[in-house]
């Protein structure tokens, strides 16, 4: 009576490790197609949006082919997230007409622990064919949707950024006062779950013709996970 009611045991166990193996796989499969169809549709978003060359337009499908097949050949959640933050900022990068300005992210980890920070390397390039003489309050800030960087009881009064910023030329990681840093660090705060990140360079600048120009430039969003 032991050995059978052991054996029956063991053959359920069994059955269960299958069964959370399938619904794992199933889980699985369902994040890819929604992962590949959030590619797609990030591409024809940009696509119908601006303008792209013969080259720009290549370019763009190969990113999309490339991020679907590491998707196809991921093999958990996690790296089918990384396909997806690297086939978004590769298709952000492609040029398009009348951008002059790129602005740019890279996150060193994006799955962390709870009451960890984010390490992120921040970019924006000139492309204008111009050389600038640009002015901000804030030059980058941080966006995650439902997160605040600010805390009500803290005040900023950063001085005014200005620099020089020759065409094809890099500005990186600029942080709180105009200082530049290492890489920016924060949200240390966030709650587990994902969270989508993005950066906006915020400045302006006198043109050529004397006249002045305000602009917003957004990064590339990426795929935040806290555990």
């Amino acid at each position: 009576m032991t050995k059978r009611f052991i054996g029956i045991v063991v053959a359920a166990v069994m059955l269960l490790g299958i069964f959370a193996l399938a619904s794992c796989e199933v889980g699985l499969n369902s994040y890819k197609e929604s992962a590949r169809a959030e590619i797609q549709s990030y591409a024809d978003a940009k696509m119908e949006e601006h303008t792209y060359s013969a080259e720009g337009l290549a370019a763009i499908a190969q990113a999309v082919t490339d991020g679907k097949a590491e998707i196809e050949g991921a093999q958990d959640k996690l790296a089918v997230t990384a396909a997806i933050n690297k086939a978004k900022k590769e298709i952000h990068m492609v040029n398009y007409e009348g951008r002059d300005f790129l602005l740019t992210i890279s996150v060193e980890n994006t799955t962390i622990k709870k009451g960890e920070d984010f390490k992120v390397d921040v970019e924006l390039k000139n492309q204008s064919g111009s050389d600038l003489e640009i002015f901000a309050t804030w030059f980058f800030l941080p966006n995650i949707p439902n997160w605040s960087l600010f805390k009500s009881d803290v005040e900023y009064d950063p001085p005014l950024f200005t620099s020089l910023f020759e065409n094809d030329s890099i500005i990186s990681n600029i942080g709180f006062w105009g200082n530049e840093v290492d890489y920016w660090e924060f949200g240390n705060d966030l709650k587990k779950g994902t969270h989508e990140l993005r950066f906006v360079a915020k400045f302006g600048f006198t043109s050529t013709q004397g006249n002045w120009q305000s602009v917003e430039v957004f990064s590339n969003a990426i795929i935040l996970t806290v555990i």
